[in-house]
């Protein structure tokens, strides 16, 4: 039964006065645990507040621990259901990472534009170059008929001097489930050499670093033995 602050105010005079019956003590102390009005009030009739009994305190810090603990758990549990419901939207919406082995690369070099005074008839032999560039192509293509999706990002690296020695793109691929919007059954990217940046450098390298789920694998036009335009 809940009392009153009043009640109780009307009885710490006997409590004070240690002459209220043993139902009488239990109750004000019941009541001054928590009530700091009361307790206010006890203090002003000039009497120490009841010591706590003996295990109050690991009581509390018992449960103070079990509530962080349950917050934890909570926070735990949201936290890896968010984590599997987006793993779930990105295999079904996006897709995958392809492995090495479910697509078939090739490479070739194309040129494009016309050497001095003929079509170059796009069969890669070169005369005196009038215009165009040398390009570095790869065709992925999937082995189980799957759509694909890429993101292709260009890099380059440079020498000692700056000059450029290796150029090309890093390439991410999905499998795209077939009801995704988009995607297609191959893809082909070309990075171009142009014509008037002057004369291939000896030791410049097309290539193409694909990031597979397996790894990552290195497709170079020049160790394809591809890139010789001189040829």
């Amino acid at each position: 039964m809940k009392v009153s602050c009043d009640v109780i105010q009307d009885l710490l005079p006997l409590y004070t006065d240690q002459a209220a019956s043993a139902d009488t003590v239990a109750l004000v102390e019941e009541h001054l645990a928590s009530c700091p009005a009361c307790r206010e009030e006890l203090g002003r009739l000039g009497t120490a507040l009841p010591a706590e009994p003996e295990g109050v305190e690991p009581l509390r810090r018992f449960k103070r621990r079990w509530r962080r603990r349950q917050v934890l758990i909570a926070v735990t549990a949201a936290v890896v259901t968010a984590a599997v419901a987006g793993g779930i939207f990105l295999t079904c919406f996006w897709g995958r990472r392809v492995a090495a082995g479910d697509v078939e690369v090739s490479l070739e070099l194309q040129w494009s534009g016309l050497t001095s005074g003929e079509d170059s008839g796009g069969d890669g032999s070169r005369g005196e170059l009038e215009q165009g560039n040398w390009s570095g192509v790869i065709h992925v293509c999937s082995s189980h008929e799957k759509n694909l999706r890429s993101r292709i990002e260009p890099f380059s690296e440079t020498d000692e001097n700056g000059v450029i020695v290796r150029a090309g793109y890093v390439i991410d691929m999905w499998e795209v489930p077939d009801r995704a919007p988009s995607g297609s059954g191959s893809i082909t990217a070309g990075y171009g050499y142009p014509n008037e940046a002057g004369p291939i450098p000896e030791d410049f390298d097309i290539v193409f670093i694909v990031r597979y789920r397996d790894g990552e694998v290195t497709y170079s036009v020049r160790e394809m033995g591809l890139l010789d335009p001189a040829g």
